[in-house]
């Protein structure tokens, strides 16, 4: 019991960045189109590079230094148009990078944390579930989510817990397969398969729109 007790509390640094991720990233969709959204969070990959430098002291090759470079300015071509369209959204626009920071964090504190579980991905992912748990509940509280929760109308729906089951299980596996590129590569290139996975579960979403 003194050794859960020990892991969670040293997993907790992992779970606030993962908390931070998850709700700047619904801030962001909240506030922009699904088209824009990939651009706003598209500075992922230079925020990687960045803090892997600055927190894991490991350099990037001149080459994806470059590739930075070119993500910046199409991520600059990306809002440069929103404005032009008229559809710029500057607060989601502020979510989107805040979520690619905290995208980056969560793989290079991964890397850090993953020996306090003797790299078990699967205690890793159960100890930061359940202080992610723990974390949204005041969260939900002090931004009054409580009473929006307790009357939405698909609450009791069979098809909506359905639907809620499909997607848990897939961000599960999202996860999973990230806990486990994380172990094995580089923090940077971590974060390319669940891209693509993340971005097929938002288009079969009954509610992407």
């Amino acid at each position: 019991r003194r050794r859960h007790s020990t892991s969670i509390q040293r997993v907790m640094p992992l779970s606030i960045v993962f908390v931070g991720m998850i709700t700047f990233n619904n801030l962001c969709l909240k506030h922009v189109g699904i088209s824009f959204y990939y651009i706003g969070r598209s500075l992922t990959t230079v925020f990687n590079v960045l803090m892997t430098y600055f927190i894991l002291g490991q350099k990037t090759s001149l080459s994806a230094i470059a590739c930075c470079g070119v993500i910046v300015g199409g991520f600059y071509l990306g809002v440069d148009q929103e404005d032009a369209a008229g559809s710029f959204s500057l607060s989601g626009t502020i979510y989107g990078i805040l979520a690619s920071l905290f995208v980056s964090l969560f793989s290079i504190y991964t890397k850090k944390i993953l020996p306090v579980v003797d790299g078990n991905i699967w205690a890793l992912t159960f100890y930061n579930n359940v202080n992610a748990c723990v974390l949204f509940l005041p969260l939900m509280f002090i931004f009054g989510e409580i009473p929006v929760v307790s009357n939405f109308q698909y609450l009791l729906s069979i098809n909506f817990w359905f639907l809620m089951t499909i997607g848990g299980i897939f961000g599960f596996g999202i996860g999973y397969v990230t806990g486990l590129q994380i172990k094995v590569t580089f923090p940077p290139h971590a974060q390319h398969t669940p891209a693509q996975l993340r971005q097929l579960l938002r288009l079969c979403s009954p509610h992407n729109g």
